[in-house]
C-alpha cells in the first residue's frame, strides 16, 4: 500500500479526484498499529478500495502530534475518514478487514451522492464550534490557592491507595500529578499527599512495569496493579519519572528511589542514546517475549528496536531531568550528557527569531509547535542554573519573544500551533491547551524571575487566567496547570550569586544550591563584568569576592558567601513561604 504523507499535495489530490482522505495515524511504537497495517491494511480488498476511492495518508502520532490531536478518534491507530477539505466524516480505532472494506464502501458511495449534505453538516457544526471558541476566549477567572485546593482534592479523590497510581482500571504514571503532590506535600506537610508520591514511585518500582534488567518503564499497565504492562518505553515518560524518583529521593531520602533514578541514566545512555548524534532516540519498540528474559537470556538475543528518531520536546524533557540528575546523584556524566544534547538542539533545531523544530531525522522537520518550544525553553532555564550561564537565559528570551508574536491569542494563552493560510479542516483551527499552556506560564514566570522584566510576568498570569474558570473540568490532568499557578501565587526561594563565572566559589555556591531540594527554587549566576544589565536591574553591589543574595518575592533578603549558609537560608526562606 503507498501512503502520502500529510500535506497540500495529498488533499490537492482528493479535490482533483472527488474523492475522500483517508487517514491512517499510527505510533512507531504501537504494536495495535503495526498489527492493523500489516494484518488489516494490507488486505488486497482494503488496499484496493483506498486505492481506488479513496487518497491514503498515513502519519506518525509523534512526528505529528498536531494533526494527531486534531483527528485522533480515541487511541492508536485511529482511521479516520476526511473530506477533500480535511474534516473529519468518520473513523475509529479497531476494525477487522470485513468491517473496514464494509466502511469503506459505504462512506466512498456515500461521499459521492451526498457531498452536498456532509457539507452543510460540517459547517453547522463549525459555527458552534467556533461560538463556543469566542465565549470561552472571553472568560477570565480568579487565581487563588483555591485552584490548589481543587485539584489536590481531584488527586486524593482517585487515587488509589491499594496500589499507588491513580484509577481503577489501567494506571499511567501520571508524572505531572506526582509532581504537585510532592510540592504541596513540602509546602504543607499534608500526608496524604506524600502517601499519594511514597506509595504510587514504590509500587511502580517494585511491579513489571518498571524493567528491572535494562532500566526504564514501559508506558503503562493495562492492570490496576502495574502487572500487565504494555513494553513500549518512550524517552517523553521516562524522562518524567527520573524527575521524579529525583525528587522524590530528595524529600523521602529513600535508597531504593536512587537506585531507579540511575537505572533510567543508564537506560537513556545505553539504549535510548542515538548511534550517530549527541541525542536520544524518541522510543523503543514493544516486545513482551524479549522482556520476559532474564539478564543472561537478553544477551543472546537482539533488544528491540529504537525509533532513531529525535523529538526535540522529549529531548528537552531528557535535558532538564539530566542536568537534576547531575546535581543529586553527584554524577558530573549527567551534565554531561545533558549538555551535549542541548548543544545538538540548538545546533540543528534551532533558527534564531523563528524557534524550534519538532523533529531532526536527517535535518530538522515542523517549526513552530507550541510544545517543542515550551520544552525547550524550560530545558534552557534548567541548563540557566545549574551551569551559571547566561547564554541559556538568552536563548529562552528569544523563544519567548518568538511566541508572543507569532502564537499568543486575542484573549491570552497560546496557540498550538502558527496560523498557516494553506491549512486544512482541523488544521485551520487552532488549539489552547491548558496542559501547553501550564507549561509555558511556569516558563514566563520563572524567565521574570531571571530578568524582572514585567511583560513576562503580566503575560503568564493572563495565560494562567484564561483556563481559571474550567480547569476543574478535566480533574487531577490539571496538575500541570496547578503547578504553575502554586509559582504564581508563591514566587521561589531565588539564590542570585553575584561573582565571576570562573571564580571556584561561585561554582561552589552554584552546586549547593542546586543539589537542594526546595519545590520552585531558581539559581542564578550574574556575573558583574558580563551582565552589568542584570547587575543594574537587580540592584546588587558587585563585591571584591562572590556572594549569594536570598531573594523573595524580588526583595533582597539575605546575603551569604558560604555554601553551607545558603543552603540553611534558603531553607529558612521556603519554610517560612510554606
Amino acid at each position: 500500500m503507498e501512503w502520502l504523507g500529510w500535506g497540500e499535495d495529498a488533499f490537492a489530490e482528493a479535490k482533483r479526484l472527488e474523492r475522500p482522505v483517508f487517514l491512517f495515524i499510527a505510533a512507531s511504537w504501537c504494536r495495535f498499529s503495526k498489527r492493523m497495517e500489516r494484518e488489516v491494511l494490507s488486505d488486497p480488498g482494503v488496499a484496493s478500495l483506498l486505492a481506488n476511492r479513496f487518497v491514503a495518508v498515513k502519519v506518525d502520532k509523534d512526528r505529528r502530534p498536531e494533526v494527531n490531536d486534531r483527528y485522533n478518534v480515541g487511541g492508536w491507530p485511529s482511521l479516520c475518514v476526511l473530506t477533500a477539505d480535511g474534516e473529519l466524516i468518520t473513523g475509529g480505532t479497531s476494525f477487522t478487514v470485513e468491517a473496514l472494506k464494509d466502511l469503506l464502501e459505504r462512506v466512498a458511495r456515500y461521499y459521492a451522492e451526498k457531498r452536498s449534505v456532509i457539507a452543510s453538516a460540517l459547517q453547522e457544526l463549525l459555527r458552534r464550534e467556533e461560538a463556543e471558541d469566542r465565549a470561552r476566549a472571553r472568560r477570565s477567572g480568579v487565581l487563588s490557592d483555591a485552584i490548589l485546593e481543587k485539584v489536590r482534592g481531584a488527586i486524593l479523590e482517585e487515587f488509589d491507595e491499594e496500589h499507588g497510581g491513580f484509577g481503577r482500571g489501567q494506571k499511567f504514571p501520571h508524572s505531572e500529578s506526582l509532581d504537585f503532590a510532592l510540592v504541596r506535600y513540602v509546602k504543607s506537610r499534608d500526608p496524604r499527599l506524600k502517601e499519594v508520591v511514597d506509595r504510587t514511585l514504590t509500587h511502580m518500582a517494585e511491579s513489571p512495569i518498571h524493567d528491572a534488567v535494562d532500566g526504564g518503564f514501559f508506558r503503562y499497565s493495562t492492570s490496576r496493579d502495574w502487572r500487565a504492562p504494555h513494553t513500549e518505553k518512550l524517552l517523553e515518560s521516562n524522562a518524567a519519572l527520573l524527575r521524579n524518583y529525583l525528587e522524590a529521593f530528595q524529600v523521602f531520602d529513600r535508597p531504593a528511589f536512587r537506585r531507579v533514578a540511575e537505572e533510567i541514566v543508564s537506560y537513556l545512555r545505553d539504549h535510548l542514546r542515538h548511534p550517530e548524534h549527541p541525542a536520544f532516540g524518541g522510543s523503543q519498540d514493544s516486545d513482551d517475549a524479549y522482556y520476559a528474559l532474564s539478564l543472561k537470556e537478553r544477551r543472546k538475543r537482539p533488544a528491540p528496536a529504537i525509533d532513531p528518531t529525535i523529538y526535540v520536546n522529549w529531548n528537552a524533557a531528557a535535558v532538564s531531568a539530566l542536568f537534576k540528575a547531575s546535581a543529586v546523584l553527584g554524577d558530573p556524566g549527567c551534565a554531561e550528557l545533558a549538555e551535549a544534547t542541548l548543544a545538538f538542539l540548538l545546533e540543528e533545531c534551532y533558527d534564531p527569531g523563528r524557534g524550534m523544530y519538532h523533529y531532526h531525522d536527517g535535518g530538522p522537520r515542523i517549526l513552530g509547535l507550541l510544545t517543542d518550544q515550551a520544552y525547550t525553553a524550560r530545558a534552557l532555564i534548567h541548563a540557566a542554573q545549574f551551569t551559571g550561564e547566561r547564554r541559556h537565559l538568552d536563548v529562552a528570551e528569544d523563544l519567548l519573544r518568538v511566541l508572543l508574536a507569532k502564537q499568543t491569542g486575542s484573549h491570552g494563552g497560546f496557540y498550538d500551533i502558527r496560523a498557516d493560510d494553506l491549512a486544512v479542516g482541523s488544521m485551520r483551527r487552532r488549539n489552547q491547551s491548558i496542559l501547553e499552556n501550564g507549561m509555558i506560564a511556569e516558563v514566563f514566570l520563572r524567565v521574570y524571575h531571571l530578568t524582572l522584566k514585567p511583560e513576562y510576568l503580566e503575560t503568564a498570569e493572563r495565560t494562567l487566567k484564561l483556563f481559571a474558570e474550567d480547569y476543574h473540568l478535566y480533574g487531577y490532568f490539571t496538575a500541570g496547570y496547578a503547578r504553575a499557578v502554586e509559582l504564581y501565587l508563591h514566587p521561589p526561594v531565588h539564590a542570585v550569586i553575584v561573582g565571576s563565572r570562573a571564580d571556584d566559589l561561585t561554582g561552589a555556591l552554584v552546586r549547593a544550591a542546586t543539589r537542594l531540594y526546595l519545590p520552585s527554587k531558581l539559581v542564578q549566576v550574574i556575573d558583574p563584568e558580563q551582565d552589568k544589565d542584570l547587575l543594574e536591574r537587580f540592584e546588587l553591589p558587585a563585591k571584591p569576592r562572590p556572594v549569594a543574595y536570598v531573594n523573595v518575592r524580588t526583595a533582597h533578603v539575605a546575603s551569604v558567601s558560604d555554601p553551607d549558609a545558603l543552603v540553611r537560608e534558603m531553607e529558612s526562606r521556603e519554610r517560612e513561604d510554606g
